[in-house]
């Protein structure tokens, strides 16, 4: 996906360079032992119990059905996020973009930044954190919600996955009995985004049934399993490159509330749009974390684990000739 001559480097997922095996011998299996461990995995690291889904859009879906949000309830969803989030929500129910005491929240903490909604009576909260990597189990649900959701391209770079972690544990017992549907339609969907990948497409071809979706073939589980080891590094690698960040460029960019894939810099710092254009992306972002309805516009400089160093310094290189 390109913006100019910008690769959308926003996450690790797009970064993936070699070819992904799928192996057709595997796709009929069902291993219900690894799904297992790989929600111990990030139960034991999180504290709280974790549901193993084909993606976030998976785990949206399996929570709105669990909640019975139908077309008679609302749900609201900030401005500037993802269209897949849209897409997810808008198969079950309405969407809002305006804070008038919806059924549902989506609490987007985009990029490791939170989202504070405010506090109203008989309003679930989903807390979005598809793309943070919390490093302490204390920062989960920062808006006291009983869903928080994990994108795992997003964060370890591989094909598919996406954690529901919990404090509801009927919502546990519910979403562990629907990862055994939908086996066909997860069989089908695994075998589309292995080969969109190894084409360097994007997940067109699936993404309008990704919400409903439950089921997690061999071939992806092995693949997540695979990617595991990518948690640890991509949360030493991100750390070390915003400390280094801190140490040159303090105050240009915006404070993290967790470790994200990408540093936002402040737009009105930047001297030299056109150059800023050129190799880094624009996007908008609320203010701050109780700001629901105020949005600014960021450069993203990326520093997860699927930048080189050499990439990392040459970006550096032009942010300075940007600020000067």
């Amino acid at each position: 996906m390109k913006r100019n001559n910008v690769i959308d480097y926003q996450w690790p997922s797009f970064f993936i360079k070699s070819n992904q095996k799928y192996n057709t011998k595997f796709e009929k299996k069902i291993d219900l032992e690894l799904i297992n461990k790989l929600e111990d995995f990030f139960q034991k690291y999180y504290g709280f119990k974790v549901i193993l889904f084909p993606s976030a859009r998976a785990g949206i879906g399996s929570i709105l059905r669990f909640l019975k949000i139908d077309r008679s309830k609302e749900v609201f969803v900030n401005k500037w996020v993802s269209y897949c989030i849209f897409n997810a929500v808008g198969k079950y129910t309405n969407i809002t973009t305006n804070f008038k005491n919806p059924d549902v929240a989506l609490a987007v903490h985009k990029w490791g930044f939170k989202q504070i909604i405010p506090k109203q009576r008989n309003i679930k909260i989903i807390e979005d954190s598809v793309d943070s990597l919390i490093t302490n189990k204390n920062d989960l649900f920062e808006n006291e919600g009983d869903f928080e959701i994990i994108s795992l391209p997003k964060i370890i770079g591989s094909v598919s996955g996406g954690i529901v972690i919990t404090k509801d544990i009927n919502f546990y017992e519910y979403a562990k009995k629907e990862q055994i549907k939908n086996v066909e339609l997860g069989q089908y969907q695994s075998r589309r985004k292995f080969e969109e990948i190894n084409k360097k497409k994007t997940f067109h071809s699936y993404f309008h049934h990704e919400s409903t979706n439950t089921f997690l073939e061999y071939n992806a589980l092995l693949n997540i399993s695979k990617n595991l080891k990518n948690f640890k590094i991509n949360k030493n690698v991100i750390s070390e490159r915003q400390k280094y960040f801190n140490k040159k460029f303090n105050e240009i960019a915006l404070k993290f509330d967790r470790l994200g894939p990408v540093i936002p810099i402040k737009y009105n710092l930047i001297k030299n749009h056109k150059l800023m254009n050129e190799h880094f992306l624009l996007r908008s972002i609320h203010k701050n974390k109780y700001k629901i309805d105020a949005f600014k516009k960021v450069y993203l400089l990326p520093i997860h684990f699927k930048i080189s160093h050499k990439k990392f310094n040459l970006y550096l290189s032009i942010l300075k000739k940007c600020i000067l």
